[in-house]
């Protein structure tokens, strides 16, 4: 496996490792009622330091495995079917959750947004899981076009 692989399948990882949990602590605050920007705002803070520190020292191990190539025209066209694919995920996800507070929130009862379900702070937090869902996508689709190169 060489080193751009290696560090596509890090990144995939470090990105579940550190968000997966920090949207799990975000849906049970939010279903317990407790969801705040100011909470939210610290635990965005310590997810982002986290995975910097994590990218940086698997990056370094990796490092000691293999060395970086220069890039070539295959990684050129590994990164930009990646970025495509993180593209479409991410204007797919967005799109349709405008289209759904756009569109649906409109035609619900008053009662449907008694849960808060359409406050600033989870939208944002919505928003923020499809652009690491794109990320995610992104780096496992990087993986995967080195895996089917190899």
């Amino acid at each position: 496996m060489g080193f751009r692989e290696m560090s596509a399948w890090a990144s995939f990882g470090t990105t579940l490792v550190i968000f997966v949990p920090y949207f799990s602590r975000v849906w049970f605050s939010y279903r317990a009622g407790e969801l705040d920007a100011g909470t939210l705002l610290g635990s965005l803070i310590g997810a982002t330091v986290l995975q910097v520190f994590f990218e940086i020292g698997v990056h370094f191990a990796i490092l000691t495995e293999a060395q970086e190539e220069a890039a070539d025209e295959l990684d050129r066209a590994i990164h930009g079917k990646a970025v495509r694919a993180a593209y479409w995920v991410l204007m797919a996800t967005c799109s349709s959750l405008v289209i759904c507070m756009v569109v649906v929130l409109p035609l619900l009862p008053a009662q449907f947004n008694q849960d808060g379900w359409f406050s600033p702070v989870l939208i944002s937090q919505v928003f923020l899981a499809c652009l690491v869902l794109a990320e995610a996508v992104r780096f496992l689709a990087q993986a995967v076009c080195y895996r089917r190169a190899a």
